[in-house]
C-alpha cells in the first residue's frame, strides 16, 4: 500500500521538485499539490493524504497558522513541514503545534523519502542538521539557543514596523549599537541572515 502525499508550496520549481523527488519512489505517490493555503484547505475537503508537505511561507496564511487549522481539522493528516529556516526556536513552535517533521530544503532525494516513511510511521522526524542538537523531542542539547528577550522583543517589533537602527534607538532610548547587537543576536536566534529573513519569521512565529 502507498504512503499518499500531497505538497503545498507556492513557489511552482520547488512543488515540482519534490515530485519528481518521489515520482520514481515505488510505496510513495503523490496525489495533489496546491500553491496556497485557501487551495490546500479546499483540496482536503475533497481528499486527503497520509503525510502533507507544507512549505511554511504561503502568500496568504502563515505556514504555523495553516499547520495549525489543519491539526486542528484533519488531525489524521501527518505534517511534514519543508523550510530553509535553520531554526530551533520556529522547529519548537511548530512541534508544540502538533507537526511530526521539519525537513529543510535543501535536503537530498533519500531524507526526504526516510522522513516520509519516518512520519508515517508515526515517528518524528527532524532534519538531521538540527537533529543533533536535540537531547529529545522537546528539549535541545545547545544552551546557546536561547528565548528571545523582552528587549529584543521590542526591537523587532520596531523591525518588522520598518524602523531603522537610527529611529528604533531614539524611541527606546537605547545607543545604535546596541540595537545593531540586538538586530544581530535575532538573527542568530532566529537561523536567518539578513532583516528580510528577520521580517518574515517574526511574523510566520507571531513573536513579534
Amino acid at each position: 500500500m502507498k504512503i499518499t502525499v500531497s505538497v503545498v508550496d507556492d513557489h511552482e520549481m520547488i512543488a515540482g521538485g519534490l515530485i519528481t523527488l518521489l515520482q520514481d519512489a515505488a510505496h510513495i505517490s503523490v496525489i495533489s499539490s496546491y500553491n496556497s493555503a485557501v487551495a490546500a484547505l479546499a483540496g482536503l475537503k475533497q481528499q486527503l493524504p497520509d503525510v502533507l508537505i507544507l512549505d511554511i511561507h504561503m502568500p496568504d496564511m502563515t505556514g504555523d497558522t495553516l499547520a495549525e487549522k489543519i491539526t486542528e481539522l484533519y488531525p489524521q493528516v501527518t505534517i511534514l513541514i519543508l523550510t530553509g529556516f535553520n531554526s530551533f526556536i520556529y522547529l519548537k513552535k511548530l512541534l508544540k503545534i502538533g507537526v511530526a517533521g521539519y525537513l529543510l530544503k535543501n535536503t537530498d532525494k533519500q531524507t526526504l523519502r526516510t522522513a516520509i516513511e519516518t512520519v508515517y510511521a508515526g515517528k518524528r522526524f527532524i532534519d538531521p542538521t538540527l537533529a543533533a542538537h536535540f537531547n529529545d523531542a522537546h528539549s535541545l542539547k545547545d544552551q546557546s539557543v536561547q528565548k528571545i528577550s523582552q528587549r529584543e522583543k521590542e526591537v523587532l517589533s520596531l523591525i518588522v514596523k520598518g524602523h531603522t537602527s537610527e529611529q528604533i534607538a531614539e524611541l527606546l532610548f537605547l545607543s545604535q549599537r546596541t540595537v545593531e547587537n540586538h538586530r544581530f543576536h535575532l538573527m542568530q536566534k532566529l537561523g536567518v541572515k539578513n532583516t528580510v529573513t528577520l521580517v518574515k519569521a517574526a511574523m510566520d512565529m507571531g513573536i513579534w
